[in-house]
């Protein structure tokens, strides 16, 4: 794709930070109504990994599945514990922990309508299975990638729920026995399970928030000194500003389709930096060089207009590059069910498109602005010293 156009891009400048504080603003709003979903990595709780098999494949095993799980087998495991279910473990339908049996459950789950076939629905799942529990829980369906030749599970079923001890011992059988009311056909095979603690999830957050704060000091001191001649401070914090925006952009796109703020996020994050950073310094460097060649007398308007206009092609060319390859990987990770790739992908098309957008439309049209304000401070203080200076002279 070969760009080479004339565009006034500082003449519509804030056409674009209107555009930006509107779909902040949008993002705002699902954020105050739906909020942010945290993986369990860092809320802490238990994750349960089954493996199943779904319609596409047809299964001859004789073992033991979630179909097998009786309400007498719940019984047998509910009953030695329903002392230790605490009051607040029990939120779901207004049934009290001192009131909680093995017949409780199964009454709580006698309405629920049967699911012909093996095809699991997430949600569905995850409202029976915390109606079961008693407690909000997550459901993920993915494909497994590493299946044997003799194995027929093609399918992992991984449900997290927050960290109760004392449904944790037991949550597994009140888990299949909850998907055996609801997928009678589905035979739920226990990989693993095991208890998350929040603490090395926080760490890591936190760690990684410290990373894109030093990379974001950093940056504006290499800006800094590297375009000095072109008011480099003030290049850098609006580089700052524009990696800001694409943050946001990627966290709201987390919010609206529910994906969960997981390592996925971070690692989305920091690409999406890496990439906004790069095409903004290319811009960046075509300024200074721009300035030299066409000297002080021309506008930093009209400087950043030229520069934006040479560097068009390859800053489209490259994030239209990423967001191709990305969108091949979402389209492989919906036909596939690979949900945790997904929660990847698309966020970072979502990114690459607002990377694209503020490196060539906000970042420079805050730094021109800027410019423009220190410019116009300093002819007023000249135009007040000469005016000082022929007031004494008149005197």
């Amino acid at each position: 794709m070969n760009i080479k156009k004339n565009i006034d891009f500082m003449g519509k400048r804030k056409i674009y930070w209107i555009i930006s504080l509107s779909i902040i603003v949008v993002g705002i709003l699902f954020n105050l109504i739906f909020g942010a979903k945290l993986d369990i990595k860092f809320t802490g709780g238990s994750m349960f990994k089954y493996s199943y098999a779904d319609d596409s494949v047809v299964v001859t095993s004789t073992d033991v599945s979630g179909s097998d799980v009786t309400p007498t087998d719940l019984e047998s495991v509910v009953a030695g514990i329903v002392d230790e279910i605490e009051a607040e473990a029990v939120s779901g339908a207004d049934v009290s922990a001192a009131d909680v049996s093995a017949t409780d459950i199964i009454a709580l789950l006698a309405d629920v309508v049967p699911v012909e076939g093996k095809n699991v629905d997430p949600d569905a799942a995850a409202k029976v299975i915390s109606k079961a529990l008693g407690e909000e829980v997550t459901v993920s369906v993915n494909t497994r990638l590493n299946i044997d030749a003799n194995e027929t599970d093609n399918k992992n079923l991984v449900v997290s729920l927050a960290e109760n001890k004392a449904v944790d011992q037991n949550a597994n059988t009140i888990i299949t026995y909850a998907m055996s009311r609801l997928y009678p056909d589905v035979e739920l095979s226990l990989k693993e399970s095991n208890s998350v603690d929040p603490t090395m999830g926080k760490e890591f957050f936190w760690k990684c928030v410290i990373a894109v704060i030093l990379a974001s000091v950093f940056m504006v001191l290499y800006v800094a000194l590297r375009f000095k001649k072109v008011g480099g401070w003030t290049a850098g914090v609006s580089g700052i500003i524009a990696i800001l925006h694409d943050c946001l952009i990627v966290y709201f796109t987390f919010v609206i389709f529910r994906y969960p703020i997981d390592d996925n996020f971070i690692a989305v994050i920091l690409a999406i930096i890496g990439y906004s950073l790069n095409s903004t310094i290319v811009i960046f460097d075509r300024i200074r060089e721009n300035r030299r060649l066409l000297g002080p007398k021309v506008s930093v308007a009209e400087l950043a207009n030229v520069s934006m206009n040479e560097t068009l092609g390859r800053t489209i060319n490259t994030n239209l590059c990423v967001f191709v390859a990305i969108a091949v990987v979402a389209i492989v990770s919906v036909i596939f069910g690979l949900n945790s790739i997904m929660s990847f992908a698309v966020p970072m098309m979502f990114g690459t498109v607002s990377g694209c957008y503020s490196s060539l439309l906000i970042s420079n049209s805050i730094w021109v602005t800027w410019q423009e304000a220190i410019a116009k401070k300093e002819a007023d203080k000249k135009a007040e010293k000469k005016a000082a200076e022929k007031a004494k002279k008149s005197k």
